[in-house]
C-alpha cells in the first residue's frame, strides 16, 4: 500500500514528536490518522513501536510514583 501525501506529511509530524521524546502524541496522531485515511496503515510497524514505547514510558512513570 502506498501512503497518500497526506499520510506522508502526518508521519513527518510523528517523526518530529518522536524526536522529542513526546511519543504519546505522535502515536494519537497516527491513530487519529489512520481514521481518516486508511492508507496511513503503510506506516503499522512505526505505530506498533510507537504504542509499545508509550506503554514502556508509562509503565516506567507508574513504577517512579
Amino acid at each position: 500500500m502506498q501512503p497518500s501525501a497526506f499520510a506522508r506529511r502526518l508521519k513527518a509530524r510523528a517523526d518530529s514528536l518522536v524526536a522529542q521524546r513526546r511519543y504519546a502524541d505522535a502515536y494519537r496522531l497516527m491513530t487519529r490518522g489512520l481514521r481518516r485515511d486508511s492508507t496511513v496503515r503503510a506506516f503499522r510497524s512505526f505505530i506498533r513501536r510507537t504504542s509499545a514505547v508509550v506503554q514502556i514510558d508509562s509503565a516506567g512513570t507508574a513504577a517512579g510514583s
